[in-house]
């Protein structure tokens, strides 16, 4: 049985920025990992991706299959790692929830049953992060969530039978609860950054070993 551990989601920030999230920014030794590189830039390639005005649906729920094929993608560069450290990562390994979420979307996703998607809109106000001061006029953000985001979308996902299903319950009840807050993507983005953060620590670690030794 695989172990999941629901105390570990990410943190979704409250206050959200217009540039897209540069992970190599955050993270500079994620740019000096080959193939890990090129798959953790595919994720930011199609996070917030802007989508395609003629057929809106269409191209959200491509991006959305585009970043979790790149997303196990990556998960598979890191099984196949010649760095043991980083194959102990592997999805498989860890217990982080939002990641496990993932791999089984993209199971359903791609072989099951397409995901359907929407589009929520609110009243949003310009925050200078620096001064903490109120910029300009409200604006309209238009955000896109998965509508079926449920235990039915997922129980005849390949790997279901390798989870309980309650922590499974409530890991899609947590994240549909900050995907209808913030929208998908961001919680993507959250998701993102979290396995972001383990790599570079585990990379750090490597370093610090190696250093001793």
């Amino acid at each position: 049985m695989t172990h999941i551990d629901l105390n570990k989601f990410p943190t979704v920030e409250k206050v959200h920025g217009f540039l897209k999230y540069d992970p190599f920014t955050e993270f500079p030794s994620l740019a000096n990992l080959g193939d890990i590189s090129e798959r953790i830039y595919g994720c930011t390639r199609f996070v917030f991706e802007k989508a395609d005005k003629k057929y809106p649906n269409w191209s959200e729920n491509a991006n959305l299959r585009a970043f979790l094929n790149e997303f196990s993608s990556l998960n598979e560069m890191l099984k196949k790692s010649s760095q043991p450290l980083l194959r102990k990562i592997s999805i498989e390994k860890i217990d982080y929830p939002i990641l496990h979420f993932l791999k089984l979307l993209r199971n359903v996703n791609f072989h099951i049953k397409s995901i359907t998607g929407g589009n929520t809109s609110f009243q949003a106000t310009i925050i200078n992060k620096t001064t903490n001061k109120r910029v300009g006029e409200e604006i309209t953000i238009t955000l896109y969530f998965i509508t079926n985001c449920d235990f039915t979308l997922f129980q005849n996902a390949n790997d279901i039978r390798h989870y309980e299903l309650v922590d499974i319950q409530k890991t899609i009840e947590w994240v549909d609860a900050k995907q209808k807050e913030h929208g998908i993507y961001y919680v993507f983005e959250a998701a993102l950054r979290q396995y972001c953060k383990l790599i570079d620590s585990t990379v750090a670690n490597k370093k610090y070993n190696a250093y001793r030794s």
